[in-house]
Formats: C-alpha cells, structure tokens, sequence
C-alpha cells in the first residue's frame, strides 16, 4: 500500500490521519463534478475512507490506495444514484397510487410532483420519515420495518397514517390538489 512519506512506526490513529490529510482534498476534487452537492460528496468519502480502513489489511502493499479509494468512491457513486433512481420511481409509484387529480397536467411536471413529494417527505420527523421510506420507498412490509426499528406494528401503522396526511395536506396546498 503507498503511504505517503508515514513511518512505519506511526499508530494507527496518525495513520489515519495522514492518509486523510493527504486524500480527503483529491477525492474530494474528483467527486464533486460527479454529484454537484459537496455535502453528499463529503458522505461519500467518509464512507470511502470508513470501507478503504476496514480493509486496510487485506489491500496488497503493490496497489495504488488512491485508486482503491477512487474505485470504492466510483461504487459508492454508482450507489447513490441507484438508490435516488429507486426513490424517484418509488415516489412516481406512490403518486399514482395516490390518484390525485393535479390542476392542470400540463403545468405540473413529473418531475415537479416528485420533487414535491421527496421534500414534503424530508420535512418529517427523523423515525416518521425513516418508516414511510422504508415501506413506501423500498416496499418492506410493515412487519420488516417492525423488526428493523423496534417498534410495534401499530405504531408503523401511526407513522404511515400521520405521513400520508401530511403528504397529502402539503400537495393539498401547494397545488390545489383534490384531497
């Protein structure tokens, strides 16, 4: 593994400190025309550097850790935009499902409704918005999702309620929807 100008002596702590120092700036560079929010893109390195870290034993000495971490980040790109074409197409999904009667289709586009429905979703609150991404989004049943957050299934049922109304309240509101 190419480490930077660190002693072998170094604990794993300064280690890692170095290896951040020395590539948080050039991942950082690299991965920002790929997704245009440096907040996502700070995510993404963490995450690169969390995966790069857990693996440092098994990364062969003669491979190049810039490309290790460039191939990590690549994944984890590839990650992200699969998981938000998901949501898109889940909220798509729910919008029809919904069967609103939107004013007039042809000044409301798709993809404004589903812009809509992603930030009437991020104004949730944190566990409320987790259980409606998890069973509308990823279609998990509300015994999945019981299991996964420790709470009851009545109470799953409470959130789902409480979001779609809001939901609901919110396209009510700003587009004049039939509710």
């Amino acid at each position: 593994m190419e480490y930077p100008a660190i002693e072998k002596t170094k604990s794993d702590r300064d280690l890692f400190t170095c290896l951040y120092q020395e590539y948080r700036q050039v991942l950082f560079k690299k991965f920002l025309p790929l997704l245009n929010s440096p907040e996502t893109v700070k995510d993404i390195i963490q995450e690169v550097f969390i995966r790069a870290w857990i693996k440092r034993e098994v990364i062969k000495p003669e491979s190049s850790l810039k490309g290790y971490m460039y191939k990590i980040g690549q994944n984890l790109i590839f990650d992200y935009y699969r998981q938000k074409s998901v949501m898109y197409q889940s909220a798509w999904l729910y919008l029809w499902q919904q069967e609103q009667e939107w004013p007039d289709e042809n000044q409301v586009t798709t993809e404004d409704k589903v812009a809509k429905i992603e930030m009437i979703v991020s104004q949730l609150p944190p566990q409320r918005k987790r259980v409606f991404e998890l069973c509308k989004y990823e279609q998990k049943s509300y015994q999945e999702v019981s299991n996964a957050m420790h709470i009851s299934l009545s109470t799953i049922s409470d959130h789902i309620v409480k979001a779609k109304s809001f939901i609901r309240s919110e396209l009510v509101r700003d587009f004049r929807i039939a509710g």
